[in-house]
């Protein structure tokens, strides 16, 4: 009987977790894609994290944070419960200059 619990348990634990892990992997793989066509790193290195979260399109709300080594981050993050986020860091744009981007997500 109690490894019945625990079992249903941990289905019921890994059942919510997986979404979260899918909608984690989908936030950078929007990323991933808008660096590959060339419409990330110039933004990230402005800061300019409007201009990355208007392009991104995902089934969810979302916010986008830009972050410099030093710590200093411009943007926004979602409130509430249930928040998944994913980071991209790139070198610069033109020069050595990396950012972190995190995009946060709310199924």
């Amino acid at each position: 009987m109690a490894i019945a619990i625990i079992l249903s348990f941990l289905l019921l634990l890994s059942s919510n977790m997986l979404p979260s892990s899918n909608i984690e992997r989908q936030a950078f793989e929007r990323l991933e894609e808008l660096d590959r066509l060339g419409m990330l790193r110039e933004s990230a290195a402005t800061f300019d994290y409007e201009a990355i979260s208007s392009i991104i399109s995902l089934p969810f709300p979302h916010s986008v944070e830009i972050c410099a080594p030093e710590g200093n981050c411009q943007g926004q993050k979602l409130g509430g419960e249930n928040v998944a986020a994913a980071s991209y860091i790139i070198a610069g744009s033109s020069s050595y200059s990396p950012r972190e981007v995190r995009i946060y997500v709310s199924p």
